[in-house]
């Protein structure tokens, strides 16, 4: 089952490829339009992200290990998430001085999507676990009502 990461990330690869052709057309040219863009980009992002656990098929390489980390250490998915994230973009500025000697690709729009993208997605799963806590509720008291009606007559 682990061996799907391989397709699944080439086909999220085109789709990103694909994303980038279709959206060429808008430019932000403020520094606010850019900011905006950033946080809509992490919404949608997170929202992915959400899906694609909640689906429990198979996963990218970054949420793989978001999710390894979350289950071995008891952490919430998003926090792991988070962590994974920020790791990344350590180890990117890190890389970037090391084989560059400046800081280069990374400003504070990647910064942010790291923190953002699992702190929205870990928002959406608590969403949804109140979503499914609550229909389940309702769900055991249409089971138990039946069963009092006949039971009082």
């Amino acid at each position: 089952l682990q061996l799907l990461q391989l397709p699944v990330s080439l086909a999220f690869g085109l789709f990103i490829d694909c994303a980038m052709k279709l959206f060429s057309c808008i430019s932000a040219n403020s520094y606010a339009a850019q900011a905006s863009l950033c946080l809509l980009s992490c919404a949608v992002l997170s929202f992915g992200v959400f899906l694609e656990v909640q689906a429990k098929i198979t996963y990218l390489p970054g949420e793989g290990l978001s999710l390894a980390i979350a289950e071995l250490s008891g952490v919430s998915f998003g926090r792991a998430k988070r962590i994974v994230d920020c790791s990344m973009v350590a180890a990117g500025i890190a890389c970037s001085f090391l084989l560059l000697g400046k800081l280069k690709g990374i400003r504070e729009g990647t910064a942010a999507a790291a923190v953002l993208v699992g702190t929205m997605t870990r928002f959406l799963c608590s969403l949804y676990q109140e979503r499914v806590s609550e229909s389940q509720k309702e769900q055991i008291l249409q089971e138990i009502a039946p069963a009092q009606d006949t039971s009082e007559s």
